[in-house]
């Protein structure tokens, strides 16, 4: 009786010692399940989430510097178009300035180691248009470089006619060259116009 006793008893010991290993191993998976729920769970979706915000920040900062490529893009053409309209209003300035333009031209013969015996413009044009006429003198190669001065001036400026000769023997007698003497010399008249974008009166001249 004491023996079956005593196995009962170990028995019922083993038993407890099982049943309090299932108890630990369920303790155990629990506290896992709660570890996965409350900390790695919610982790994942944190990282998932940081993902796509990356994600849309990319885009954004894709879409940014695409704008910015639009700006600098359209920034250039308005430079580009600034810089047209200058020289617009450079060849055809909104007032004449004829002052401006007689010296100008006046110095163009100059430069070009020419003598200027007339230069002439019409003060009463009711126009868009400054006529001139401008009488020179010099070598055929000092003329040539005064015209080429004059078809890349700045300011729009067309030659309407012009003239080459050699001056008459009286005219040389005056200029101290004789008839066998200086061949080179030339007198050219040059006649033409610029251009201004209002009409010119006679207020607006000087």
């Amino acid at each position: 009786m004491i023996n079956y006793l005593n196995r009962y008893t170990l028995s019922f010991s083993n038993a407890n010692q099982q049943t309090r290993q299932i108890a630990g191993i369920g303790t155990s998976v629990v506290w896992i399940v709660i570890l996965v729920t409350a900390v790695l769970v919610p982790t994942a979706r944190g990282a998932l989430e940081i993902q796509s915000q990356l994600q849309t920040a990319n885009r954004y900062d894709q879409s940014l510097k695409e704008n910015l490529d639009r700006i600098n893009s359209i920034r250039k053409q308005l430079q580009d178009q600034a810089t047209h309209l200058k020289m617009v209003e450079t060849a055809i300035p909104a007032n004449p300035h004829t002052t401006t333009l007689i010296n100008e031209l006046d110095l163009a013969v100059a430069v070009n180691n020419l003598v200027l015996e007339d230069l002439d413009y019409n003060r009463d044009t009711t126009t868009n248009t400054l006529p001139f006429t401008l009488r020179a003198r010099g070598d055929y190669s000092s003329i040539r470089n005064l015209i080429e001065h004059i078809e890349n001036h700045p300011r729009l400026i067309q030659i309407t006619q012009l003239s080459i000769d050699r001056p008459p023997q009286r005219e040389l007698a005056r200029l101290g060259v004789s008839a066998t003497g200086d061949s080179r010399v030339l007198s050219a008249i040059i006649t033409g116009e610029a251009y201004t974008q209002n009409t010119v009166t006679t207020e607006q001249n000087d």
